[in-house]
């Protein structure tokens, strides 16, 4: 995806030959964020029924988008990079686990005519590609790179580690939630420098542009200033409350971002230490959960002291 690190491709390379010798548990990395960057998290997909071989009915729900062509629901996944995008058959499931399925999709992405690097494979475009009682999740894979499929709704509501999908053509599974640049959002408002910014039509940024202020900047203005190269950092969130249930405002890269899954690279947003993880500080250390604020900047973040 994936609101959008750089990751070596040494570091890639060996996670990957690690897949290969069917191991279950890749270490996570930093990856890029939303708007420029895409999170990543801890764990990988290890549920049964993740990876089940795509029922009939699946294939019916049409197709979802692949860079600038579609992929069938069912039949093919999306191999994508930050370079292009090209629709490839599903691979089966051998042996059936989550790291495996889709190290054997990866391979069949490099394979003619095909022969894409990837950093995303997806599955689904949004919750309706999805069997009832599932969304569509864009979930940790390995270091630098996501997977888009379909995963069983939590009892508590939503599980995906970097959020759920969705599309202009493929609404949130929740009737009150908004898509946000293909992500599911609580809201479209957002609090930027005191006034409430929307994102359906702008983006509040930071960057050397704003001289380190938060600034509400139509969409169209924020497309020039990509191509123009400039550094650009956005400003999803500013608390917990703006978030879906399960997920926090975390900061990474100078970016802003509600996330479930933490990779141990992001900061936790905070207005007093009652806001921070209860877990955020290891016990062994005995450490005490603290909110500090940076003085040069306009937040404060979750520590240890």
């Amino acid at each position: 995806m994936r609101h959008p690190a750089v990751v070596f491709f040494a570091i890639n390379v060996a996670l990957l030959l690690t897949l290969g010798c069917r191991s279950k548990h890749p270490s996570p990395a930093p990856s890029p964020l939303p708007t420029m960057i895409v999170p990543l998290g801890q764990g990988g997909l290890t549920s049964p029924s993740l990876v089940q071989s795509p029922s009939p009915s699946s294939a019916a729900r049409g197709s979802f988008r692949c860079g600038n062509v579609r992929c069938s629901v069912g039949t093919q996944s999306c191999c994508g990079s930050e370079e292009r995008a090209t629709c490839v058959p599903n691979a089966p499931p051998d042996p059936p686990d989550m790291p495996q399925l889709l190290n054997s999709q990866i391979e069949a992405c490099k394979l003619p005519p095909h022969a894409a690097d990837v950093t995303e494979i997806a599955r689904c475009g949004g919750s309706s590609d999805c069997e009832s009682g599932e969304f569509c999740c864009d979930e940790f894979l390995f270091s630098g790179a996501s997977a888009v499929v379909c995963k069983p709704a939590a009892d508590a509501g939503v599980s995906c580690d970097y959020g759920e999908v969705c599309d202009t053509d493929k609404p949130c599974h929740d009737p009150q939630a908004v898509c946000i640049r293909r992500k599911c959002s609580k809201s479209a408002m957002v609090q930027c420098a005191g006034k409430k910014c929307d994102r359906k039509t702008h983006s509040c940024l930071m960057g050397i542009a704003y001289n380190g202020h938060p600034r509400c900047v139509e969409n169209s203005r924020v497309e020039e200033l990509q191509k123009e190269g400039r550094p650009l950092f956005s400003v999803d969130c500013v608390k917990h409350a703006d978030c879906q249930s399960g997920e926090l405002c975390r900061l990474a890269l100078g970016s802003t971002f509600c996330q479930r899954a933490s990779d141990g690279m992001s900061a936790v947003l905070c207005d007093t230490a009652a806001d921070c993880p209860p877990d955020l500080c290891p016990l062994v250390q005995k450490q005490e959960i603290v909110c500090t604020r940076d003085p040069d900047s306009w937040h404060s973040l979750c520590d240890c002291r």
